[in-house]
Protein backbone atom coordinates (compact mmCIF):
# COMPACT_ATOMS: atom_id res chain seq x y z
CA UNK A 1 0.00 0.00 0.00
CA UNK A 2 3.07 2.65 0.96
CA UNK A 3 4.73 1.66 -2.53
CA UNK A 4 0.88 2.34 -4.55
CA UNK A 5 1.03 5.87 -2.82
CA UNK A 6 4.29 6.64 -3.22
CA UNK A 7 3.98 5.58 -6.81
CA UNK A 8 0.99 7.69 -7.21
CA UNK A 9 2.49 10.45 -5.47
CA UNK A 10 5.84 10.53 -8.04
CA UNK A 11 3.18 10.44 -11.09
CA UNK A 12 1.79 13.34 -9.29
CA UNK A 13 4.70 14.91 -9.17
CA UNK A 14 5.90 14.33 -12.65
CA UNK A 15 2.21 15.75 -14.36
CA UNK A 16 3.05 18.83 -12.46
CA UNK A 17 6.22 19.24 -13.54
CA UNK A 18 5.12 18.60 -16.93
CA UNK A 19 2.47 21.27 -16.33
CA UNK A 20 4.94 23.95 -15.37
CA UNK A 21 7.04 23.25 -18.32
CA UNK A 22 4.02 23.53 -20.89
CA UNK A 23 2.66 26.89 -18.89
CA UNK A 24 6.40 28.17 -19.31
CA UNK A 25 6.74 27.41 -22.67
CA UNK A 26 2.95 28.16 -23.40
CA UNK A 27 4.32 31.91 -21.93
CA UNK A 28 7.31 31.89 -24.12
CA UNK A 29 5.29 31.75 -26.94
CA UNK A 30 2.48 34.63 -26.12
CA UNK A 31 5.71 36.48 -25.19
CA UNK A 32 7.16 36.07 -28.71
CA UNK A 33 3.85 36.87 -30.02
CA UNK A 34 3.88 39.91 -28.65
CA UNK A 35 7.04 41.17 -29.29
CA UNK A 36 6.69 40.35 -32.60
CA UNK A 37 3.33 42.35 -32.90
CA UNK A 38 4.78 45.01 -30.70
CA UNK A 39 7.20 45.49 -33.72
CA UNK A 40 4.33 45.47 -36.09
CA UNK A 41 2.94 48.97 -34.27
CA UNK A 42 0.35 47.71 -31.44
CA UNK A 43 0.90 49.35 -28.72
CA UNK A 44 -1.10 46.85 -26.47
CA UNK A 45 1.56 43.68 -27.22
CA UNK A 46 3.91 46.39 -26.42
CA UNK A 47 2.28 46.51 -22.85
CA UNK A 48 1.80 42.84 -22.58
CA UNK A 49 5.64 42.09 -23.50
CA UNK A 50 6.70 44.63 -20.78
CA UNK A 51 3.84 43.07 -18.02
CA UNK A 52 6.26 39.12 -19.22
CA UNK A 53 9.32 40.75 -19.12
CA UNK A 54 8.77 42.84 -15.48
CA UNK A 55 6.95 40.04 -14.10
CA UNK A 56 10.47 38.06 -14.92
CA UNK A 57 12.31 40.90 -13.48
CA UNK A 58 13.71 41.76 -16.33
CA UNK A 59 13.52 45.63 -15.86
CA UNK A 60 15.79 47.09 -18.25
CA UNK A 61 14.08 45.72 -20.97
CA UNK A 62 10.08 45.73 -19.44
CA UNK A 63 11.15 49.73 -19.73
CA UNK A 64 12.06 49.33 -23.01
CA UNK A 65 8.77 47.79 -24.38
CA UNK A 66 6.69 49.93 -21.76
CA UNK A 67 8.00 52.96 -23.42
CA UNK A 68 6.78 51.96 -26.78
CA UNK A 69 3.38 50.93 -25.19
CA UNK A 70 3.31 54.71 -24.18
CA UNK A 71 4.45 56.11 -27.33
CA UNK A 72 1.89 54.43 -29.54
CA UNK A 73 -0.59 55.89 -26.54
CA UNK A 74 -1.25 52.75 -24.30
CA UNK A 75 -2.76 54.23 -21.17
CA UNK A 76 -1.32 51.51 -19.56
CA UNK A 77 2.05 50.77 -20.49
CA UNK A 78 2.33 54.58 -19.61
CA UNK A 79 1.20 54.28 -15.90
CA UNK A 80 3.82 50.99 -15.59
CA UNK A 81 6.07 52.93 -16.90
CA UNK A 82 5.75 55.31 -14.14
CA UNK A 83 5.54 53.27 -11.57
CA UNK A 84 8.85 52.01 -12.48
CA UNK A 85 10.42 55.07 -12.35
CA UNK A 86 8.04 56.48 -9.05
CA UNK A 87 9.53 52.81 -7.00
CA UNK A 88 13.04 53.18 -8.71
CA UNK A 89 13.04 49.26 -10.08
CA UNK A 90 15.57 50.54 -12.57
CA UNK A 91 17.90 51.99 -9.68
CA UNK A 92 17.52 55.47 -11.11
CA UNK A 93 14.50 57.07 -9.25
CA UNK A 94 12.78 59.86 -11.45
CA UNK A 95 9.77 61.85 -9.58
CA UNK A 96 9.60 64.20 -12.46
CA UNK A 97 9.47 61.02 -15.32
CA UNK A 98 7.24 59.46 -13.29
CA UNK A 99 4.74 61.95 -12.95
CA UNK A 100 5.62 62.97 -16.70
CA UNK A 101 4.05 59.47 -17.85
CA UNK A 102 1.12 59.35 -15.45
CA UNK A 103 0.32 62.86 -16.44
CA UNK A 104 -0.13 61.32 -20.22
CA UNK A 105 -1.59 57.93 -18.68
CA UNK A 106 -4.65 59.65 -16.93
CA UNK A 107 -4.59 62.44 -20.13
CA UNK A 108 -5.29 58.81 -22.15
CA UNK A 109 -8.17 57.99 -19.36
CA UNK A 110 -6.38 55.86 -16.89
CA UNK A 111 -8.20 56.02 -13.59
CA UNK A 112 -4.95 54.57 -12.47
CA UNK A 113 -2.80 57.34 -13.36
CA UNK A 114 -5.19 60.08 -12.29
CA UNK A 115 -5.38 58.59 -8.92
CA UNK A 116 -1.41 58.21 -8.62
CA UNK A 117 -1.01 61.81 -9.64
CA UNK A 118 -3.42 63.06 -7.02
CA UNK A 119 -1.40 61.47 -4.35
CA UNK A 120 2.07 62.98 -5.87
CA UNK A 121 0.34 66.24 -5.78
CA UNK A 122 -1.53 66.27 -2.09
CA UNK A 123 2.00 65.14 -0.66
CA UNK A 124 4.44 67.72 0.40
CA UNK A 125 7.29 64.88 0.32
CA UNK A 126 8.03 65.11 -3.93
CA UNK A 127 8.17 68.91 -4.19
CA UNK A 128 5.07 68.56 -6.13
CA UNK A 129 2.23 70.07 -3.80
CA UNK A 130 -0.55 71.47 -5.28
CA UNK A 131 -3.80 70.42 -3.79
CA UNK A 132 -5.94 71.93 -6.88
CA UNK A 133 -4.04 69.44 -9.19
CA UNK A 134 -4.81 66.79 -6.49
CA UNK A 135 -8.65 67.57 -6.10
CA UNK A 136 -8.83 67.65 -10.21
CA UNK A 137 -6.44 64.15 -10.67
CA UNK A 138 -8.67 62.54 -7.90
CA UNK A 139 -12.51 64.10 -9.47
CA UNK A 140 -11.62 62.71 -12.76
CA UNK A 141 -10.07 59.52 -11.73
CA UNK A 142 -13.16 59.07 -9.01
CA UNK A 143 -15.61 59.71 -11.71
CA UNK A 144 -13.75 56.84 -14.16
CA UNK A 145 -14.54 54.52 -11.51
CA UNK A 146 -11.98 54.46 -9.45
CA UNK A 147 -13.08 54.14 -5.96
CA UNK A 148 -9.81 54.46 -4.07
CA UNK A 149 -9.95 58.07 -5.64
CA UNK A 150 -13.06 58.91 -4.65
CA UNK A 151 -11.87 57.88 -1.04
CA UNK A 152 -9.30 60.17 -1.28
CA UNK A 153 -11.26 62.96 -3.00
CA UNK A 154 -13.61 62.83 0.05
CA UNK A 155 -10.37 63.01 2.45
CA UNK A 156 -9.68 66.08 0.55
CA UNK A 157 -13.23 67.56 0.82
CA UNK A 158 -13.14 66.83 5.00
CA UNK A 159 -10.22 68.04 6.06
CA UNK A 160 -10.73 71.20 8.39
CA UNK A 161 -7.46 73.23 6.85
CA UNK A 162 -9.02 73.04 3.23
CA UNK A 163 -10.59 76.31 2.92
CA UNK A 164 -12.90 74.50 -0.06
CA UNK A 165 -14.00 72.36 2.33
CA UNK A 166 -17.41 70.37 1.83
CA UNK A 167 -18.50 67.77 4.53
CA UNK A 168 -21.72 66.24 2.57
CA UNK A 169 -19.57 66.14 -0.49
CA UNK A 170 -16.92 64.23 1.37
CA UNK A 171 -19.64 61.95 3.07
CA UNK A 172 -20.90 61.54 -0.27
CA UNK A 173 -17.66 59.94 -1.78
CA UNK A 174 -16.76 58.05 1.09
CA UNK A 175 -20.25 56.62 0.71
CA UNK A 176 -19.65 55.92 -3.25
CA UNK A 177 -16.13 54.29 -2.58
CA UNK A 178 -17.02 52.16 0.22
CA UNK A 179 -20.36 50.50 -2.07
CA UNK A 180 -17.19 49.77 -4.32
CA UNK A 181 -15.83 47.90 -1.89
CA UNK A 182 -13.14 50.32 -1.30
CA UNK A 183 -12.19 49.37 2.40
CA UNK A 184 -10.74 53.47 2.44
CA UNK A 185 -13.83 54.81 1.94
CA UNK A 186 -15.41 52.10 4.38
CA UNK A 187 -13.31 53.32 7.09
CA UNK A 188 -12.93 56.94 6.39
CA UNK A 189 -17.08 56.76 6.39
CA UNK A 190 -16.82 54.82 9.76
CA UNK A 191 -15.35 57.80 11.36
CA UNK A 192 -18.02 59.99 10.62
CA UNK A 193 -20.57 57.94 12.14
CA UNK A 194 -18.56 57.48 14.87
CA UNK A 195 -18.90 61.38 16.32
CA UNK A 196 -22.85 60.77 16.18
CA UNK A 197 -25.31 58.76 18.51
CA UNK A 198 -25.73 55.42 19.41
CA UNK A 199 -27.52 54.61 16.18
CA UNK A 200 -24.48 56.10 14.26
CA UNK A 201 -22.10 54.08 16.31
CA UNK A 202 -23.50 51.16 15.39
CA UNK A 203 -23.38 51.97 11.77
CA UNK A 204 -19.94 52.95 12.25
CA UNK A 205 -18.94 49.72 13.34
CA UNK A 206 -20.56 47.83 10.70
CA UNK A 207 -18.91 49.80 8.24
CA UNK A 208 -15.02 48.98 10.29
CA UNK A 209 -16.90 45.32 10.18
CA UNK A 210 -16.98 45.50 6.33
CA UNK A 211 -13.47 47.14 5.74
CA UNK A 212 -11.97 44.20 7.89
CA UNK A 213 -13.50 41.65 5.66
CA UNK A 214 -12.10 43.58 2.83
CA UNK A 215 -8.07 43.16 4.71
CA UNK A 216 -8.13 46.58 5.97
CA UNK A 217 -5.60 46.42 8.75
CA UNK A 218 -6.76 49.58 10.70
CA UNK A 219 -10.76 48.52 10.68
CA UNK A 220 -9.85 44.72 12.24
CA UNK A 221 -7.79 46.96 14.67
CA UNK A 222 -10.75 49.66 15.32
CA UNK A 223 -13.51 47.20 15.50
CA UNK A 224 -11.86 45.24 17.63
CA UNK A 225 -11.40 48.23 19.96
CA UNK A 226 -15.32 48.99 20.40
CA UNK A 227 -15.83 45.92 21.34
CA UNK A 228 -13.51 45.37 24.20
CA UNK A 229 -14.39 49.19 24.68
CA UNK A 230 -17.68 50.23 23.87
CA UNK A 231 -18.31 53.91 23.34
CA UNK A 232 -20.06 55.27 26.29
CA UNK A 233 -22.92 56.54 24.24
CA UNK A 234 -23.55 53.27 22.74
CA UNK A 235 -24.59 51.25 25.81
CA UNK A 236 -22.94 48.30 25.40
CA UNK A 237 -21.34 45.87 27.45
CA UNK A 238 -17.49 45.29 26.84
CA UNK A 239 -17.20 41.65 24.11
CA UNK A 240 -13.79 40.21 24.40
CA UNK A 241 -14.59 37.29 22.78
CA UNK A 242 -15.71 39.60 19.59
CA UNK A 243 -13.03 41.69 19.81
CA UNK A 244 -10.60 38.70 19.69
CA UNK A 245 -12.27 37.52 16.34
CA UNK A 246 -11.29 40.71 15.00
CA UNK A 247 -8.12 41.01 16.32
CA UNK A 248 -6.89 37.82 15.01
CA UNK A 249 -8.47 38.45 11.41
CA UNK A 250 -5.85 41.92 11.68
CA UNK A 251 -3.35 39.84 12.90
CA UNK A 252 -3.10 36.89 9.98
CA UNK A 253 -3.27 40.34 7.90
CA UNK A 254 0.15 41.33 9.42
CA UNK A 255 -1.67 44.40 11.48
CA UNK A 256 1.21 44.57 14.06
CA UNK A 257 -1.51 46.46 16.60
CA UNK A 258 -3.83 43.82 16.14
CA UNK A 259 -1.30 40.81 17.00
CA UNK A 260 -0.27 43.12 20.16
CA UNK A 261 -4.01 43.43 21.38
CA UNK A 262 -4.07 39.91 20.89
CA UNK A 263 -0.91 39.52 23.65
CA UNK A 264 -2.59 41.71 25.97
CA UNK A 265 -5.73 39.45 26.07
CA UNK A 266 -3.75 36.58 26.37
CA UNK A 267 -1.38 37.76 29.30
CA UNK A 268 -3.99 39.80 31.14
CA UNK A 269 -7.39 38.92 30.42
CA UNK A 270 -9.22 36.40 32.70
CA UNK A 271 -11.19 34.76 29.44
CA UNK A 272 -8.55 34.25 27.73
CA UNK A 273 -5.94 33.52 30.35
CA UNK A 274 -5.91 29.21 30.18
CA UNK A 275 -3.57 30.45 26.88
CA UNK A 276 -1.33 32.73 28.46
CA UNK A 277 1.70 30.57 27.11
CA UNK A 278 0.93 32.28 23.57
CA UNK A 279 1.24 35.87 24.41
CA UNK A 280 5.01 35.86 23.81
CA UNK A 281 4.57 34.67 20.29
CA UNK A 282 1.71 37.66 19.41
CA UNK A 283 4.47 40.21 20.74
CA UNK A 284 7.42 38.58 18.93
CA UNK A 285 5.17 38.88 15.83
CA UNK A 286 4.14 42.47 16.56
CA UNK A 287 7.78 43.27 17.35
CA UNK A 288 8.80 41.69 14.02
CA UNK A 289 6.43 43.97 12.28
CA UNK A 290 7.85 47.11 13.95
CA UNK A 291 5.78 47.94 16.68
CA UNK A 292 7.78 48.91 19.43
CA UNK A 293 5.08 48.31 22.00
CA UNK A 294 5.19 44.69 21.13
CA UNK A 295 9.04 44.23 21.78
CA UNK A 296 8.89 45.76 25.06
CA UNK A 297 6.23 44.02 26.22
CA UNK A 298 8.45 40.80 25.28
CA UNK A 299 11.76 42.13 26.51
CA UNK A 300 9.66 42.70 30.12
CA UNK A 301 8.36 38.88 29.78
CA UNK A 302 11.89 37.48 29.54
CA UNK A 303 12.87 39.72 32.37
CA UNK A 304 10.29 38.37 34.32
CA UNK A 305 10.54 34.73 33.30
CA UNK A 306 6.34 35.10 33.08
CA UNK A 307 5.23 32.25 30.84
CA UNK A 308 8.86 32.05 29.11
CA UNK A 309 12.07 31.31 29.80
CA UNK A 310 13.88 33.95 31.50
CA UNK A 311 17.09 35.46 29.87
CA UNK A 312 18.40 39.11 30.49
CA UNK A 313 20.08 39.10 27.25
CA UNK A 314 16.85 38.82 25.54
CA UNK A 315 15.33 41.57 27.23
CA UNK A 316 17.85 43.33 26.64
CA UNK A 317 18.00 43.19 23.38
CA UNK A 318 13.74 43.40 22.83
CA UNK A 319 14.18 46.97 25.20
CA UNK A 320 16.80 48.14 22.86
CA UNK A 321 14.66 47.61 19.84
CA UNK A 322 11.63 49.08 21.71
CA UNK A 323 13.33 52.17 22.22
CA UNK A 324 14.80 52.77 18.72
CA UNK A 325 11.25 52.38 17.85
CA UNK A 326 10.34 54.91 19.97
CA UNK A 327 8.97 53.83 22.23
CA UNK A 328 9.44 55.81 25.77
CA UNK A 329 9.11 52.44 28.22
CA UNK A 330 11.65 50.64 26.37
CA UNK A 331 14.04 53.46 26.55
CA UNK A 332 13.17 53.27 29.83
CA UNK A 333 13.35 49.89 30.50
CA UNK A 334 16.84 49.70 28.57
CA UNK A 335 18.13 52.64 30.95
CA UNK A 336 17.24 50.51 34.28
CA UNK A 337 19.02 47.21 33.18
CA UNK A 338 22.40 49.29 32.36
CA UNK A 339 21.47 50.89 35.92
CA UNK A 340 20.87 47.31 37.90
CA UNK A 341 22.51 44.93 35.98
CA UNK A 342 26.82 44.67 36.99
CA UNK A 343 29.03 45.12 33.82
CA UNK A 344 32.57 45.55 33.14
CA UNK A 345 34.50 45.78 36.09
CA UNK A 346 31.70 44.40 38.10
CA UNK A 347 30.11 48.03 38.24
CA UNK A 348 26.64 49.15 36.63
CA UNK A 349 26.66 51.37 33.77
CA UNK A 350 25.71 54.18 34.66
CA UNK A 351 26.29 56.07 31.45
CA UNK A 352 24.26 54.80 29.71
CA UNK A 353 21.28 54.35 31.88
CA UNK A 354 21.37 57.87 32.11
CA UNK A 355 21.51 58.33 28.37
CA UNK A 356 18.53 56.26 27.86
CA UNK A 357 16.48 57.64 31.04
CA UNK A 358 17.02 60.86 29.57
CA UNK A 359 15.91 59.84 26.39
CA UNK A 360 12.44 58.55 27.99
CA UNK A 361 11.91 61.51 29.99
CA UNK A 362 12.46 63.38 26.76
CA UNK A 363 9.75 61.60 25.61
CA UNK A 364 7.82 62.50 28.77
CA UNK A 365 7.48 59.41 30.22
CA UNK A 366 7.08 60.36 33.39
CA UNK A 367 8.89 57.65 35.70
CA UNK A 368 11.83 57.47 33.59
CA UNK A 369 12.20 61.44 34.72
CA UNK A 370 11.72 60.56 38.27
CA UNK A 371 14.24 57.67 37.93
CA UNK A 372 16.78 60.34 36.75
CA UNK A 373 16.00 62.64 40.05
CA UNK A 374 17.15 59.64 42.11
CA UNK A 375 20.24 59.29 39.92
CA UNK A 376 20.71 62.74 40.32
CA UNK A 377 19.68 62.70 44.18
CA UNK A 378 21.99 59.90 44.99
CA UNK A 379 24.98 61.38 42.46
CA UNK A 380 24.95 57.64 40.33
CA UNK A 381 27.01 58.36 37.75
CA UNK A 382 26.80 61.92 37.68
CA UNK A 383 27.85 64.59 40.66
CA UNK A 384 25.05 64.57 43.90
CA UNK A 385 22.83 67.71 43.13
CA UNK A 386 19.30 67.93 45.45
CA UNK A 387 18.76 70.68 43.06
CA UNK A 388 18.81 68.81 39.87
CA UNK A 389 17.39 66.13 41.41
CA UNK A 390 14.30 68.12 42.43
CA UNK A 391 13.98 69.31 38.94
CA UNK A 392 13.35 65.63 37.39
CA UNK A 393 11.12 65.25 40.29
CA UNK A 394 8.68 68.41 39.44
CA UNK A 395 8.85 67.04 35.58
CA UNK A 396 8.01 63.84 36.49
CA UNK A 397 5.07 64.91 38.56
CA UNK A 398 4.05 67.06 36.34
CA UNK A 399 4.12 64.39 33.74
CA UNK A 400 1.09 62.44 36.50
CA UNK A 401 3.85 60.07 38.09
CA UNK A 402 2.63 59.34 41.64
CA UNK A 403 6.82 58.57 41.86
CA UNK A 404 7.76 61.98 40.98
CA UNK A 405 5.40 63.80 43.31
CA UNK A 406 6.37 61.97 46.43
CA UNK A 407 10.29 61.89 45.84
CA UNK A 408 9.67 65.80 45.05
CA UNK A 409 7.53 66.29 48.39
CA UNK A 410 10.13 64.32 50.06
CA UNK A 411 12.43 66.93 48.79
CA UNK A 412 11.02 70.20 49.43
CA UNK A 413 12.87 70.67 52.55
CA UNK A 414 16.18 69.66 52.30
CA UNK A 415 18.65 71.97 51.07
CA UNK A 416 21.34 71.44 48.02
Amino acid sequence: MLLLRSKSLFNYLALASLFSVFNAYSEDLDFNAAVEDCYKGSASECELAGAFLYKNKDYKKAEKYFKMACEGNNSKGCNELAHMYFEDVLGKASYSSAISFFEKGCALNYAGSCNNLGRIYESKKYGQYDLKKARASYEKACYMGESLACSNLGRILADPKNPDKNLRKSKELFEKSCKADNPEGCVELAKIYLKGDADDVSIGLKLYEKACSLNSKDACWEAGNLYAVPKAKDNKPSDLITAFQFYQYGCNINSADCCYNIGVLYEYSPEFKKDSHMAPALYEKSCNLKDGLGCNALGTLYQEGKGIDKSEKKAFSYFEKACSLKVSDGCMNLGLMYKNTLGKNNKPDYKNAIKYLEMSCNMNNGLACGYLGLMHEKGEGVERSYRRGKGYYDKSCALKSSFGCDMSQKLDDIEP
